[in-house]
């Protein structure tokens, strides 16, 4: 063998022993590192972006997602996928190395971005007015509020024929509208809810006109000067003394002792007189008047007469003392039944006194005495003294005393 053939043979040694080295080490590596794969996911928004990374093994490798249809099949490192509806999403990986060595992993992806329709209802709400008391209000005149279940519109004016509402199905809500003066509402139909997905409903407020309480005007604060009291005999005779007026009418006023309103008439014919007798706090005689002229609400007065037949709430009057006034008010020129004449009348309920004309006029109980028109003094005092004796007598058999 010369020198050259001994040179080759020497070379092909070495390149043999340098694969068998190499092919060792690549065994000894393989053994000591095996095959992995691990998955991953990214979300944006409604994307997500699913990677795949191996390890390991022998390379080449081949891989295969499945699990989630948006990537079953694919056999990229790196996927992208789009999901129109929200929840958790699941991709499996499957790698598979040079030597057939396998390897899985499974990763997750929440996607919650998207936005959910929610179910709706329809709730038409109507406003009725009941105006048969006399009110003039409008549906207009009163606003409506739907409040809860996303309502909208949630504030509107109200309308006879009716609003339409759309709600969320499966929300609470309530109907309410704004106060409307001397109005009642009353509520019918679906007014509070919830509705179910797509269910269509109606409410109706019904505003009815109540008409005022009129209280008139209270009686103004006046100085009182008698005590009230109330004196009903079993023939009707009626006395009271501070009776507070409370409405004047024509014809007639009311006035309240002891919490009790009575109506009194100051017409008619009343032991014989046509209208009673009238007077003012400092004695003096209105002569036969028409009270509507001189009493007015407020005004404490006394009032003698009869209790009506008909209705024991109602006086036929025989004397009116207002205590509120010293004089007449002024009173217009037509009423000519005005003929006070008298002076130093008697204090109420009455001791007769003569008149200009001589004739003595009965007040109070009637029990006045008649002047003749030309007496001395001594006569005029027995008279006035008989007078006061009959009423002592009467005072006693009424009350006892």
């Amino acid at each position: 063998m010369n020198k050259a053939n001994r040179t080759v043979k020497w070379l092909v040694f070495a390149a043999v022993v340098a694969v068998a080295g190499a092919v060792s080490l690549a065994a000894v590596h393989a053994s000591t590192t095996p095959l992995a794969v691990t998955c991953s996911s990214s979300v944006s928004g409604n994307v997500v972006t699913w990677t795949a990374s191996p390890t390991g093994g022998n390379s080449p490798y081949s891989l295969l997602w499945s699990g989630d249809a948006s990537v079953a099949g694919s056999t990229s490192t790196v996927i992208t996928a789009t999901y129109g509806t929200n929840g958790v999403y699941t991709a499996d990986i499957r790698a598979t190395d040079a030597s057939d060595t396998v390897a899985t992993s499974t990763c997750s992806a929440s996607v919650t971005s998207n936005v959910v329709a929610t179910p709706t209802s329809t709730l038409s709400v109507a406003v009725q007015m009941n105006n048969t008391a006399g009110g003039s209000a409008t549906s207009s005149n009163v606003t409506v509020s739907v409040n809860g279940a996303n309502a909208t519109p949630g504030t509107f004016p109200g309308n006879a024929s009716g609003t339409a509402v759309v709600v969320d199905s499966s929300s609470t809500y309530a109907v309410s509208v704004s106060p409307l003066t001397n109005y009642n509402v009353t509520w019918s139909g679906a007014c509070t809810g919830p509705l179910t997905a797509g269910q269509s409903a109606a409410c109706t407020a019904t505003e009815t006109y109540v008409p005022p309480t009129s209280t008139g005007t209270p009686p103004p604060v006046m100085p009182r000067f008698n005590p009230p009291m109330l004196s009903i005999n079993p023939n009707g005779r009626f006395l009271a003394r501070g009776m507070i007026v409370t409405s004047v009418a024509s014809g007639s006023f009311q006035a309240q002792v002891w919490g009790v309103t009575y109506t009194v008439n100051w017409t008619g014919n009343v032991w014989g007189r046509e209208f009673p007798e009238f007077y003012f706090r400092n004695g003096n005689s209105g002569g036969i008047v028409n009270p509507t002229q001189q009493i007015q609400v407020g005004d404490e007065v006394s009032v003698s007469g009869l209790v009506s037949g008909s209705a024991p709430l109602v006086v036929d009057a025989n004397v009116v003392r207002d205590w509120s006034i010293m004089a007449a008010r002024p009173f217009s020129s037509s009423n000519s039944e005005n003929t006070s004449s008298g002076e130093n009348s008697s204090v109420f309920p009455g001791i007769g006194n003569g008149q200009g004309n001589g004739r003595g006029n009965e007040n109070g109980f009637g029990i006045g005495a008649q002047a003749t028109g030309s007496v001395n003094f001594a006569t005029r005092l027995s008279e006035i003294m008989d007078q006061i004796k009959n009423l002592k007598n009467l005072m006693h058999g009424r009350f006892g005393r």
